[in-house]
This record gives C-alpha cells, sequence and structure tokens, in this order.
C-alpha cells in the first residue's frame, strides 16, 4: 500500500493539473504550487499540503471570498482578498465542512470509474448523484475528506450502491447496496 505522502502527492498532481482554478487575476493551485510566493496567505503548497479553492465569489469594494479546504490538514477557511491588491482582508476557519466543489464531484466519480468493484455499474449506464460531504466510515482517518456519491439506475428509479470516496486519498472507502 502506498504511504499517505504518496497517496497526498498524487492527488495534488491531479489538483494542479486537472483541476486549476482559473481565478481572473489570481494564481491557479498549478501557479500557486510552482511559485510559493502567490498563495496569498490562502494555503502552504507543496507536496504534503494541497489547498483547493470550492468558491470564488466576488463581494462589495472590489473583494473576493474564497473557501478553501487543505486536504493535508482537513481544515476548511473562508478567507477574503482585496482584488487588485491581493492582500489578506480577513480568514476564518470553518467549524464544520463546505459542501464539495464540481471538481471534488468529478473527481469522485473518476475515482469511482477506476475502483474495479464499481467500474461496471457506471460502463452499464449507472448515474452518480449527490455529493454531500459526510464523515467517514469507521475506521478510516477522520481529517480526509469524504464525499457520498449514489449511484442509480439508468432510469433514476433504482439506487444501485452508496459509496463513500476518501478525496484526500483518492479512493472508495465504502461501497454499499443500500443507506444504514
Amino acid at each position: 500500500m502506498k504511504n499517505q505522502y504518496h497517496v497526498i502527492s498524487g492527488f495534488r498532481r491531479y489538483l494542479t493539473c486537472t483541476l486549476l482554478v482559473a481565478a481572473g487575476g489570481f494564481p491557479s493551485l498549478h501557479e500557486q504550487a510552482a511559485n510559493p510566493a502567490t498563495t496569498l496567505g490562502l494555503g502552504r503548497q507543496g507536496a504534503d499540503h494541497p489547498v483547493l479553492v470550492l468558491r470564488r465569489v466576488r463581494g462589495p469594494n472590489h473583494t473576493v471570498t474564497l473557501v478553501r479546504f487543505d486536504y493535508a490538514t482537513g481544515r476548511a477557511s473562508r478567507v477574503v482578498v482585496d482584488e487588485s491588491s491581493k492582500k489578506v482582508l480577513q480568514e476564518q476557519q470553518f467549524l464544520g465542512r463546505p459542501q464539495s466543489s464540481r471538481q471534488e464531484f468529478k473527481e469522485a466519480v473518476r475515482i469511482i470509474q477506476q475502483d474495479p468493484n464499481l467500474r461496471g455499474l457506471i460502463a452499464s449506464g449507472a448515474v452518480p448523484e449527490g455529493g454531500f460531504i459526510v464523515d467517514g466510515p469507521s475506521g478510516r482517518p477522520i481529517n480526509d475528506r469524504y464525499i457520498q456519491i449514489r449511484l442509480l439506475s439508468p432510469d433514476r428509479r433504482t439506487l444501485l450502491r452508496v459509496t463513500l470516496v476518501d478525496l484526500t486519498a483518492g479512493v472508495v472507502a465504502s461501497a454499499r447496496a443500500s443507506f444504514e
């Protein structure tokens, strides 16, 4: 089995190569990883500290609010930045978990498609739905980020599987035939 640093590094590569967050004047994750000086205080970058911007919303007075998640620490924060100077005006830790981004949903579906026990369902037309961020299964790392994806029949009338994908480790953490 891969060690935790290898798995996180692989997920970091995926984030920086596939999930580039184009933020109109703000550096992408790829640029942040290449140049730590561009992180704007928005998170540590490096092989063991991937940070994903989940949401980016323009606010009043030329501000931008970012919701970000640090996969290495399992913590999320809300950061308000001045759009022109890139100065961090406010940073606040989330007490709970922000809901998933489109990128995380797509990544979870990609992980499910690669799972040998589930790829046949997807190939047969199963429809992925959901995307709620939830607690992981018992015995799994508590700081990892888990997303629940339901696989439905092509007509969406039958629940085929309830999967929990560990986005931090890049694996399906559990797949059950029903909710429990």
